[in-house]
């Protein structure tokens, strides 16, 4: 995972921006035998996180946060559990995985090849876009008031 940190302001303006980028490879070879896409397990993800902090006047503070996700996972169109169960059921040798024909391999004891089930099947892709923001207004009413009064939204 790689962070990027940015803090910066001064007396009326200051924020904070930090980026997280994550980006796991699965343990499939090969995946890149189809001419479109790959068959490799993927998971990528970036975080995004700004807070901007506003002195509007002396007595008003504003501050705007924000938090973004992106993230897209990748697998091959047959369940990883049957990937995983094929490769430790399946041993290694029982049959050529193509033939000299180039049919893929199997036999009547061991139909599940297991390059078979993550090469030629389809790829599932799955993509997440979250956006979270929020605002607080903080206001000083010292002056108009005897004594302190505080309000919070429920919730809060």
């Amino acid at each position: 995972m790689q962070t990027f940190p940015f803090r910066e302001g001064g007396d009326k303006v200051q924020y904070y921006a930090q980026l997280n980028y994550l980006n796991d490879q699965g343990i499939l070879k090969p995946t890149n035998d189809n001419e479109d896409y790959s068959t490799q397990l993927k998971f990528s993800k970036l975080n995004i996180r700004t807070n901007l902090d506003i002195q509007a006047t002396k007595t008003t503070k504003v501050q705007l946060s924000m938090l973004g996700n992106f993230s897209e996972h990748n697998r091959p169109g047959a369940q990883l559990d049957d990937i995983f169960t094929a490769l430790y059921q399946v041993p290694s040798g029982v049959f050529p995985v193509k033939t000299k024909n180039e049919v893929w391999g199997g036999s009547t004891i061991y139909s599940n090849n297991l390059l078979l089930s993550f090469q030629v099947r389809d790829m599932r892709v799955h993509k997440i876009v979250l956006l979270y923001a929020d605002m607080n207004i903080q206001q000083d009413l010292s002056t108009l008031t005897p004594r302190s009064i505080c309000f919070s939204p429920s919730g809060a």
